[in-house]
């Protein structure tokens, strides 16, 4: 991600986070992993919202949680995600944090932010390097943040640059939110709410319910809908069911 997003800047290509969703999509399904299951949907235009991933994370011992997904690109000309204040273009028009706040809650969904990033070869790596999280900078290429940290960080002047926001807590290399599902899932969630979840109901499921994973696998056509509270509000532009039953929780 980091590479596709620094060439497409560099090439004056113009890649939004439609494009890099898309590649990411096609690498997940190219690499072929058996506990990897993802599809496009095509019916997300008909939304207010459309939810750029709707991933289910299951575990064995654990369940499965739902995430709302929203993405977005770092500008790297002026080093911002300019498009975290965008506005959905309906009447009155809302701030799309708000809308997938409450899309995420009406299907007790935990919403999250993915980041896009990508490093021009005259900026310093050191410079760029958050100092939260001791891994290559190579692992920011995509990342993940809690709805929380992005709302403060659009309540905060001069916070949306990729330096400011990633020093902010919850804001995590992508592959980290395998591993804190399963840790959070395991310890966590009955006793009190996990760092990353909202203060709405967030729903456990004992395993991916059977219409999702006919969906994803292609068995079923049509999108689930009894899953989407409110399709004019919020559809799911790709959805992913991933198993990480054999994820290590102790990884750092």
């Amino acid at each position: 991600t980091r590479q596709t997003v620094s060439d497409s800047f560099k090439l004056s290509l113009g890649f939004g986070e439609e494009s890099v969703t898309d590649i990411i999509l096609l690498a997940i399904r190219r690499a072929g992993l058996p506990e990897v299951q993802a599809v496009k949907t095509y019916k997300a235009q008909e939304a207010i919202l459309g939810i750029d991933w709707d991933f289910w994370i299951y575990h064995r011992h654990y369940g499965t949680i739902r995430y709302y997904i929203q993405a977005k690109k770092l500008n790297l000309s002026d080093d911002r995600y300019d498009a975290l204040a965008h506005l959905v273009s309906e009447r009155p028009r809302r701030e799309q944090i708000d809308v997938l706040e409450a899309a995420a809650a009406q299907a007790q969904a935990v919403p999250l932010y993915c980041l896009y990033n990508g490093i021009q070869p005259e900026v310093d790596a050191a410079e760029r390097h958050p100092n939260t999280w001791s891994v290559p900078i190579e692992q920011y290429g995509c990342t993940i943040a809690a709805l929380d940290t992005v709302r403060q960080a659009l309540n905060t002047r001069g916070a949306r640059t990729f330096h400011r926001l990633h020093s902010r807590k919850w804001v995590f290399p992508w592959r980290y939110l395998f591993v804190f599902h399963a840790k959070f899932c395991g310890t966590h969630h009955i006793r009190s709410r996990p760092p990353l979840w909202p203060s709405a109901p967030v729903r456990t499921y004992s395993e991916v319910p059977r219409a999702i994973l006919s969906y994803v696998s292609g068995e079923r056509t049509e999108l689930p809908r009894d899953f989407y509270p409110d399709p004019d509000e919020a559809l799911p532009k790709r959805t992913v069911v991933v198993d990480i039953t054999d994820v290590r929780q102790d990884e750092d």
